[in-house]
């Protein structure tokens, strides 16, 4: 979606927040490194996949972290200038377990979308947008993109608010003996990403899935932060559930960005708010309907 386009779906949110919007959508393009405490880009993606970091003092049940306290834990979060795990981000989320999925439990047509980056690849276009090995596909709600997933474990929270737009990234990884002749690939990892409005707040969400097809240290997320923009990082108890939190301030015109994280059932969660200080009560509001989804 185009920023005008945006500007019309959404109307009257501030000229400086869609450009934030666009930040977190759109990022530099490519593999190049977005700017914002939000996804990084992945073949023209919206995130890279990471070092899942194991906690200290933490027990493996039921797929979940459990501390000690009881309390249920899905990931860690690491936060520190230019300096956090192997790719040298500002901050990175990553699960307390292995979180590849395996493709059988894969059920939906997204499966199907590796023959068609065969094909493409097959056939390439050195003049096309498309990144060799991605594809994206539009889709009127999210549950006919959850149905295109077919992972049962998936938690679809309810957002009350319009959505503006959904779509699903794949992104595949080459085959063992296809490198450096014409690829084909394996199904690599799969997102989620819709897009919500809420009066002034713009929403986006995002559910992870990696596959069994990559290496344990591409899985998580991370991002990069502006020099000037200041980043506090906090937990959130919901459910005997820890959610950890990224808030993001001096964003332009004095926005706000809150991003929450959580893993369950071997998916990473996360959704990002744009949002004037004003708005607070409301992305309070929206956030722990959100974090209250999660059982």
């Amino acid at each position: 979606m185009k920023e005008e386009q945006l500007m019309e779906a959404i109307g009257k949110i501030d000229e400086s927040m869609l450009r934030e919007v666009e930040t977190v959508r759109n990022g530099s393009g490519g593999n190049t490194e977005r700017t914002g405490v939000t996804h990084t880009g992945h073949k023209g993606l919206r995130r890279k996949w990471l070092i899942p970091v194991a906690a200290c003092m933490v027990m493996m049940i039921g797929g979940i972290g459990a501390y000690a306290s009881g309390l249920l834990g899905g990931g860690s979060l690491k936060t520190g200038k230019g300096n956090v795990g192997k790719f040298n981000s500002d901050y990175e989320y990553t699960a307390l377990e292995d979180i590849r999925i395996p493709v059988s439990e894969i059920k939906g047509d997204v499966r199907s979308v590796t023959k068609q980056m065969n094909q493409e690849a097959a056939n390439f276009d050195p003049t096309s947008s498309q990144m060799p090995g991605t594809k994206q596909k539009r889709f009127a709600t999210v549950e006919e993109a959850v149905d295109y997933i077919g992972y049962k474990k998936l938690t679809v929270p309810d957002i009350n608010a319009d959505v503006l737009e959904v779509t699903v990234h794949t992104d595949g990884i080459e085959k063992e003996g296809t490198k450096g002749s014409t690829p084909e690939y394996d199904l690599a990892h799969i997102t989620l990403e819709t897009m919500y409005r809420r009066g002034e707040v713009v929403v986006q969400e995002f559910y992870s899935l990696s596959t069994e097809n990559v290496e344990e240290d591409q899985t998580g997320v991370r991002g990069i932060v502006m020099p000037d923009w200041t980043i506090t990082q906090d937990t959130k108890t919901v459910n005997g559930r820890v959610f950890n939190i990224l808030k993001t301030e001096g964003l332009d015109n004095g926005n706000i960005g809150t991003e929450v994280f959580w893993q369950q059932d071997k998916v990473i969660y996360t959704i990002y708010f744009i949002y004037p200080p004003a708005k607070q009560d409301t992305v309070d509001m929206l956030m722990k309907e959100w974090m209250e989804a999660f059982r």
